[in-house]
């Protein structure tokens, strides 16, 4: 069975509304925020704030993946009693270990880049909750389907490039569902061994890109431009790190 790429972008759609309503949700409450408190008050106030809307908006990003997990399920004539799990698997250490991270910019008087990283954070974790959640319901599906990360944008960066290119290989393998700000890859289940296909989608197309980007201008920039993006991260953080060292 060909998995129809509408499919795919009708619940990426849905996936993208519930992450935009979580950054409104998220930039509305961090404006009543009083940022005139020392840093570790802040820092406790914005911790809290994040665990209580990462946390809804994770479970709403799960369900949605439950349901297209399920679809999908039916869709490919699996007729029994298994039905997928709404589980994000979120680690709300890891939410607070980000904010506290990120509130070196608090240090320098960055506010608004403290801002924007807390709105992508809460992105990301949404993205990821619902490939997280697709993974495990592949891990206790009783027919054992396969998984890949279907992109579904315009853009795509060349880690999700170099995931995109394996194909439908995943079974519980972490690192394939993680997911970062504007990230538009869907993790997609597949219970066709060895033929599973989504509608446009060629992991032999994205093997090449990932190999031979400069033949692909299409996507070229784009990943140069996430190769910025991390660059820059990394580079904030290494001085972040020596900051700390120092202090």
């Amino acid at each position: 069975m060909q998995i129809p790429r509408s499919w795919i972008l009708r619940y990426s759609r849905s996936l993208r509304g519930v992450s935009n309503q979580a950054r409104a949700t998220l930039a509305e409450a961090l404006q009543q925020v009083d940022w005139n408190q020392d840093v570790a008050t802040i820092r406790s106030h914005v911790v809290a704030i994040m665990q209580a809307c990462c946390g809804a908006s994770s479970t709403m990003a799960a369900r949605l993946a439950a349901d297209f997990y399920d679809g999908l399920r039916i869709e490919f004539g699996i007729d029994d009693e298994f039905s997928a799990v709404v589980d994000p698997k979120r680690d709300p250490m890891a939410t607070e270990g980000a904010v506290r991270a990120f509130a070196e910019d608090l240090v320098e008087g960055k506010q608004d880049s403290f801002v924007s990283k807390c709105l992508d954070r809460i992105e990301s974790e949404v993205l990821t909750a619902a490939n997280r959640c697709v993974r495990e319901n592949v891990r206790r599906d009783p027919k054992k389907p396969r998984y890949a990360r279907v992109p579904t944008g315009a853009e795509t960066c060349r880690f999700c490039i170099m995931l995109a290119s394996r194909g439908f290989v995943y079974h519980t393998k972490d690192l394939a569902t993680h997911a970062h700000a504007n990230c538009d890859c869907r993790v997609v289940p597949s219970w066709d061994k060895g033929k599973a296909s989504v509608e446009g989608y060629d992991p032999d197309y994205y093997k090449d890109c990932y190999s031979n980007p400069d033949k692909h201008p299409e996507i070229c920039e784009a990943i140069n431009a996430r190769r910025r993006e991390l660059y820059a991260l990394a580079h904030q953080q290494t001085d972040n790190g020596t900051a700390s060292a120092q202090s």
